[in-house]
Formats: structure tokens, C-alpha cells, sequence
């Protein structure tokens, strides 16, 4: 427990002290800075509501399409098994008319 926090202070004070550095030893002043990261903020911003637009676009594309082919197996599933009983009441049809025959 003493080494994590031992860590976390390190982590913590190396942090601190390159921010300190880097607003010290930055090539522009203050007003540039702050604008500079404005305009980088706004640009990510900007680039992760189209993300998250483009993301929202295929899902809701995906989910259509799923959609569409989970009807279509269903149906080939419910005519399968209604071909299967077509079948099956064909051959007990045609085993009652060997049992005639026969019998």
C-alpha cells in the first residue's frame, strides 16, 4: 500500500512539474496557447460528432439488414418444416396404402 501511494505521488509530481515546464518554456504566449488548444479541441470535437454520426449511420444500417434476413430465415425455416410435413403426411399415406395392399 505504501509503494502505490509512493507511485501515485511520483505519477503525480512528474505530471505537475512537466506542465509547469511546457507553459514555461512554450514558444507563444498565453492568449496563442489557449486559442491553439481551442481550435484543436473544436477540431476533435468536431471529428467525434462525425465519428459518432457515421457510427449511429451503420448501426442503424446493420440493424435493418439484420432485421430483413432474420425474417427471411424464418420464412425458409416455417416453409422447411411445412414441406416436412407435406412430406410426412405423404409417405404415412402411401405406408397405409402398402398396409391395404398387402394386408
Amino acid at each position: 500500500m505504501r509503494y502505490d501511494w509512493k507511485f501515485f505521488t511520483a505519477i503525480a509530481s512528474g505530471f505537475i512539474t512537466g506542465t509547469i515546464a511546457g507553459l514555461l518554456y512554450a514558444p507563444t504566449d498565453g492568449k496563442t496557447m489557449r486559442k491553439n488548444i481551442t481550435d484543436v479541441v473544436a477540431d476533435k470535437t468536431e471529428k467525434t460528432q462525425q465519428l459518432m454520426l457515421s457510427a449511429k449511420h451503420s448501426y442503424q444500417t446493420t440493424t435493418k439488414i439484420a432485421g430483413f434476413q432474420i425474417e427471411r430465415l424464418y420464412a425458409s425455416v416455417n416453409a422447411g418444416i411445412e414441406e416436412a410435413r407435406l412430406v410426412k403426411k405423404k409417405l404415412e399415406q402411401r405406408a397405409r396404402e402398402f398396409e391395404h395392399k398387402d394386408g
